[in-house]
């Protein structure tokens, strides 16, 4: 406990000045919680953090950011007319890698916006 309250005060200049100048009492601060002595900016760090964190526990989140990971792993999504076989619809992604060897035909790999049913071709 006394490791926590020095280094809460060593990293938050607010709650140091506060205490010097007797504005907060050494009783509130033996009272204080951990998080009420850190500085704003980690909590909202770690308050962003959490929201994200949350946020990809949800079940719609590769669907919501499907672009931005295919990006990041170096796919790029091109949408196209072709047909899904599942749904029947036209709206479906398209993206190409070079998955044998060099003389053979890259692969088309196929996700349906609509029911995101998944296919691959040569």
């Amino acid at each position: 406990r006394g490791r926590s309250f020095t280094t809460n005060l060593r990293r938050n200049a607010a709650l140091l000045a506060g205490f010097c100048r007797g504005d907060i009492e050494a009783a509130t601060l033996v009272r204080m919680s951990p998080d009420e002595m850190m500085a704003d900016d980690v909590r909202e760090k770690l308050e962003r953090a959490k929201k994200r964190m949350f946020e990809e526990s949800q079940t719609d989140y590769q669907k919501k950011n499907r672009d931005k990971m295919m990006k990041a792993v170096g796919i790029d999504l091109v949408r196209t007319d072709f047909k899904c076989k599942a749904c029947g619809a036209n709206n479906v992604a398209t993206g190409q890698k070079q998955t044998r060897s060099a003389d053979e035909p890259m692969t088309t790999f196929c996700e349906c916006l609509e029911c995101g049913n998944r296919w691959k071709f040569c």
